[in-house]
């Protein structure tokens, strides 16, 4: 029940999760990378 409170609260936009999956993409494919590029 706790949980689903927290859930509903934070509750996030499909454009802000859509932005917070493209960037985190960017950052693992960055840090993956840096040592070929190295």
């Amino acid at each position: 029940m706790y949980i689903d409170q927290v859930f509903v609260q934070q509750s996030v936009h499909p454009a802000d999760l859509a932005v917070f999956i493209v960037t985190t993409t960017l950052c693992a494919l960055g840090a993956l990378m840096l040592p070929l590029a190295g």
